[in-house]
């Protein structure tokens, strides 16, 4: 079933990876936001500190393209995070025959995603029959950045590794406060729900344990982290906020971004 977005996007820049910003200032692509005239389908709202600029939608997903961002959640890559762990027994005989050196614990990035994430729901899901209806962020909800682990290896290794190298720790939760508000408008004979679509990175990696030129993998994993964010001084997840509506009276009514459904 169609869906049509009005996006805010609050795009401030993450503190704690070194990362492009998708917001620019750029007086070609984009104009001052006017809140009179508020944003209309068609139109993103890009939130940078003080300023605040409309660009079309296209421009903005051309924006995002430049930066390498998917659009969507990409399909975890078993390949990467599919991994038979050595036995107890035989990591004892690789640490056994390699007792006369330095035994190490190494870890390496072998691949790293950036997308959009699925609709994350901020506001009650409502029905307009015959007229349209404003609505705001009245929903708190809180995320969490999610490590996944294959090996024989503790999380608490891979975390302070991720914490040292990238400044992310695989556990770390935001929570959304009512002091953000922003209104969206959901059209007449629709059914909608204001909803934010976070910026998210997701690493996978590998462990190796031995001597260095003799290490033996043991672990791989996974580390899903949202990119920190902020808006009128509050801070939260970096991404998209956006009434997410489809035509006609639905309940429950579907993610626009994902699936499953909103409650």
């Amino acid at each position: 079933m169609a869906s049509r977005f009005v996006t805010l996007c609050l795009a401030a820049v993450a503190a704690a990876t070194p990362i492009t910003p998708v917001f620019v200032p750029r007086a070609i692509n984009g104009t001052a936001f006017d809140p009179e005239r508020g944003v209309v389908p068609g139109e993103v709202l890009l939130v940078d500190g003080d300023h605040m600029e409309v660009v079309h939608q296209d421009v903005y997903k051309t924006m995002l393209a430049a930066e390498g961002i998917l659009h969507s959640p990409p399909e975890v890559d078993r390949s990467l995070l599919d991994f038979e762990a050595p036995t107890e027994e035989e990591l004892n005989r690789l640490e056994a025959r390699q007792a006369n050196c330095d035994w190490t614990t190494a870890m390496t990035i072998t691949r790293t995603d950036r997308f959009y994430d699925w609709d994350l729901q901020m506001s009650p899901v409502n029905i307009a029959r015959a007229n349209p209806i404003d609505i705001s962020l009245t929903s708190t909800y809180t995320v969490t950045d999610t490590l996944t682990v294959t090996g024989s290896v503790s999380p608490t290794v891979i975390t302070g590794w991720l914490t040292a190298s990238f400044g992310i720790s695989g556990s770390r939760s935001w929570a959304t406060a009512q002091a953000i508000m922003v209104r969206g408008t959901i059209s007449a004979g629709h059914t909608g729900c204001m909803v934010n679509n976070p910026f998210k990175t997701r690493r996978y990696g590998r462990v190796m344990r031995g001597c260095l030129g003799k290490q033996t993998q043991v672990a791989t994993f996974m580390v899903d982290t949202y990119e920190e964010g902020s808006y009128g001084g509050v801070k939260w997840i970096r991404g998209a906020i956006t009434p997410c509506e489809k035509p006609g009276v639905h309940n429950p009514l579907s993610r626009c971004q994902g699936g499953g459904n909103f409650i």
